[in-house]
């Protein structure tokens, strides 16, 4: 019976501990919930990106995408007019240069809306950037007529894009039909 009892507390207390957390990976903690503009946000999936680096994969950020309604449909997202958040977390450091010059690339491939005047955007959202080091997190909230950018690296910057098709197809790298990463994709959209 003692040991019923332990086990039940030992549940019990384990279960209290993860409360609020909906995902742990790499070391990062997704919280299972967050407000953005009144709304309620649930996290939708969590992943964590990782580059090649002569054949080796080397991990960069833990990304939580929060939405109003979970969904695992990439491109009906994209297309809502409901709040969506992107949360990255950086697992190792990632200079100032790379940053843009991923983002860059990343849109430039990945592109689905307007894709001849994304270039003005881009330039204004990478002023944004920033260099991260591990544990510091940047996020994305995408509204429906703007992107609001929080860097919270060594040089925190804040800012707002009012563009709808420039926020759209940021989003779409992630989870588009022309993504960096298939498996970051499916992670996201809560798929196995």
């Amino acid at each position: 019976m003692k040991m019923l009892v332990f086990i039940f507390v030992l549940v019990l207390s384990l279960t209290n501990a993860a409360k609020g957390f909906a995902a742990e990976l790499e070391g990062v903690k997704m919280e299972e919930s967050l407000s953005l503009a009144d709304k309620t946000l649930k996290v939708n999936g969590v992943a964590l990106r990782k580059v090649s680096k002569f054949g080796i994969p080397i991990k960069v950020y833990v990304a939580g995408l929060y939405l109003e309604e979970e969904s695992d449909d990439g491109d009906k997202i994209i297309s809502s007019d409901k709040l969506k958040h992107l949360e990255m977390e950086f697992v190792r450091g990632v200079e100032k240069e790379q940053i843009t010059e991923a983002w860059s690339e990343a849109v430039f491939k990945g592109c689905i809306l307007d894709c001849d005047a994304y270039k003005e955007a881009l330039k204004e959202f990478n002023s944004l950037m920033g260099e991260m080091r591990k544990g510091h997190r940047m996020s994305l909230s995408f509204y429906p007529d703007h992107l609001e950018v929080d860097q919270k690296g060594r040089n925190p910057k804040k800012g707002s894009i009012a563009s709808k098709s420039f926020a759209k197809n940021l989003l779409a790298i992630f989870i588009g039909p022309k993504m960096f990463s298939q498996e970051v994709k499916n992670s996201l959209l809560g798929k196995k």
